[in-house]
């Protein structure tokens, strides 16, 4: 499931039955629907703070979505960055792509956190290793960039845009580190 193609697909004329038909569930992938479509629509009947305090109570149970989408809030919003690392690190190390993706560009040029290169390279690599493009670019400029020189591998950076010039071609980014 992703929430995107849900909310894309979701029929507008029968949105207050679909909504408490998910209100009514007990599943957690129903409350986690339930919770994105208030956040994506607030002109949905809702109480105040009501998406988020469903997806806190999901991520403490273990939903991994739910965790990066709560800790993206935390952060975006600027409630607590701390913790919005705490809960985007949980999702990360479940594997979800998104989250390492995000992790990664938080460590690495975040004013709210404690700028580590080669713990982003790290969360970059592993998203990579799942072919998501964009942490094979940031991969490759940190290969290329780094301030910890210990990190800069030009043949490596070299071969990873070799490997998503395809996809990329498009991208001025792409075309600056070529």
């Amino acid at each position: 499931f992703h929430e995107k193609t849900f909310l894309m697909t979701y029929d507008y004329d029968n949105n207050e039955v679909s909504i408490k038909k998910l209100k009514n569930s007990d599943t957690s992938q129903d409350t986690y629907k339930r919770a994105m479509l208030l956040l994506y629509y607030p002109w949905f009947p809702q109480d105040d703070g009501e998406a988020m305090a469903l997806l806190k109570t999901l991520a403490e149970k273990g939903h991994v979505a739910s965790q990066y989408e709560y800790g993206l809030y935390l952060y975006r919003e600027q409630i607590d960055p701390a913790e919005a690392v705490k809960w985007l690190s949980l999702a990360s190390q479940y594997g979800l792509t998104r989250a390492q993706y995000r992790l990664a560009k938080i460590l690495q040029d975040s004013p709210w956190v404690v700028n580590d290169e080669k713990k982003a390279l790290f969360w970059y690599e592993l998203a990579a290793t799942e072919t998501h493009f964009f942490s094979m670019l940031k991969s490759a400029e940190l290969k290329l960039l780094a301030n910890d020189k210990n990190l800069r591998n030009q043949p490596e950076a070299i071969d990873i845009l070799k490997n998503i010039d395809e996809k990329q071609h498009n991208n001025p980014d792409y075309h600056c580190l070529r």
